[in-house]
């Protein structure tokens, strides 16, 4: 490990430190800040196999940001015995289920269905106010949903509600104190049809498995080493079941991405500071740095380093060929290019396996790879 320099302390005030393991004898808590993902999860992996060799089936669990997170992380640890991998979600079930609480999670449908069913007892009540001739209109569902969601993941409760929807409409051109009502209606109504039904949405399980956790010390305790991987910021809901769930582990590691070489204030660094500030105010977390991994192109870790940094960087190296701009007219131009560029190179010799193509939005792009490749006679495998 590397030492952090001295202004970087954790909430107590010590320095953070600089460790090759961490002592299991006392709790240990740490947020590690490592420049990539792929440094985190290299770090995790050796850290878990070092345990290993005295202990080999060391008991680790790993929360990850999302279920392809979690099947990415699965597949690099192979056989790895013992080691659990959750999302949010997933941990929210097993502590519930550990705490004996009978939660039914519904699912989007179902959900929809349920504030179909609110809106119109509220309609009919005369309670839906101005929402009133929009009930029917397309996409007005969706859009409440959406809101009540964003209530739940921020931790408001239907008692808050009133008060953070006449905050929101209070900077909009067309306040409504009648607005702001028929909202925190609706959120009530829909928070006490879920709760007559033993029934949690998504977020809705994050906060009863939160209060399990804070009503009870004796439910879901974690043995060995939790590790937090992936993320870059936390939700409030999120942060307080990661606060009680952390004082049930005696190893806690919490990952971020943070490139030591670039300044705090540099843009890479704006979420993640935010981030940072909150994890250390909210949880006794020591700070420790891990290296980087030494194997970077060094075109790619100069880009890396340089991206969105507004300074002087020099003339750039020469890349020889192996780091190209190409600006293309629409998606389909664009993926056209890729995959002639990937023909050639099997038509010389490379591996199939050896090629990867990324995109930014999966759902968007598959389908015009999967008719191009067609097109090109290009054996491809789409995640």
């Amino acid at each position: 490990m590397n030492r952090l320099p001295a202004s970087n302390r954790d909430r107590t005030g010590r320095p953070g430190r600089a460790t090759t393991g961490p002592d299991l004898s006392e709790p240990t808590r740490r947020l590690l800040l490592t420049p990539t993902y792929l440094d985190a999860r290299r770090h995790f992996r050796a850290g878990l196999d070092a345990l290993r060799r005295t202990d080999p089936l060391h008991p680790a669990a790993v929360l990850l940001p999302g279920t392809e997170a979690l099947q990415d992380l699965r597949r690099s640890l192979g056989d790895a015995l013992g080691v659990r991998l959750y999302t949010f979600y997933d941990l929210a079930a097993a502590v519930l289920d550990a705490g004996g609480f009978p939660v039914h999670r519904l699912e989007d449908i179902a959900l929809r269905r349920l504030l179909r069913r609110v809106l119109d007892d509220l309609a009919a009540a005369g309670s839906l106010a101005v929402f009133a001739p929009l009930r029917e209109k397309p996409g007005f569902l969706g859009a409440v949903l959406d809101w009540l969601r964003e209530m739940e993941s921020q931790g408001i409760t239907p008692e808050d509600g009133a008060v953070h929807a006449a905050a929101v409409h209070a900077a909009a051109a067309h306040a409504d104190e009648e607005i702001a009502r028929a909202l925190a209606e609706i959120y009530t109504q829909y928070e006490t049809e879920l709760r007559d039904r033993a029934a949690a949405d998504a977020d809705g399980s994050l906060r009863l498995a939160a209060g399990a956790l804070e009503s009870d010390p004796a439910v879901f305790r974690m043995p060995g080493r939790l590790a937090v991987l992936g993320f870059d910021q936390f939700n409030p809901l999120q942060r307080r079941l990661l606060r009680a769930l952390a004082s049930r582990c005696d190893d806690v590691a919490v990952y971020l991405a943070w490139d030591p070489d670039r300044p705090e204030t540099s843009l890479a660094h704006a979420r993640a500071a935010e981030t940072r500030r909150t994890l250390l105010a909210d949880l006794p977390l020591v700070e420790e740095i891990v290296p980087r991994s030494d194997e970077a192109d060094p075109t790619l870790a100069r880009l890396h380093r340089d991206l969105f940094e507004n300074r002087d960087q020099g003339p750039p190296p020469d890349a020889g060929g192996s780091l190209r701009l190409v600006e293309a007219p629409s998606r389909e131009v664009e993926v056209r290019f890729v995959l002639r560029e990937v023909k050639k190179l099997l038509l010389a010799g490379e591996d199939p396996a050896e090629i990867a193509v990324l995109a930014p939005e999966p759902a968007v792009y598959h389908p015009i790879v999967r008719a191009v490749a067609g097109e090109y006679g290009l054996p491809i495998a789409l995640d």
